[in-house]
């Protein structure tokens, strides 16, 4: 649970930041901010959503309750 809690934390970020950057930096300057904004917010292997939210569902749905 906790891999795709921080996914979905990076997408927001990264799509928040992206919004900021657009709203606020000239045109010049924001490649280089996207750039680095992908970098720090880059997962080396990207976990499969899919598989993980499947796990977490049949443990739900197996303990028939929300157990985390």
């Amino acid at each position: 649970m906790t891999k795709l809690y921080i996914y979905e934390a990076c997408q927001i970020v990264l799509k928040k930041s992206n919004d900021v950057v657009n709203s606020i930096i000239d045109l010049k300057s924001q490649d280089e901010l996207y750039s680095s904004i992908t970098g720090k917010l880059k997962y080396s292997e990207n976990p499969n959503i899919f598989e993980l939210k499947t796990k977490i569902a049949e443990k739900i749905i197996s303990e028939n309750r929300y157990c985390f």
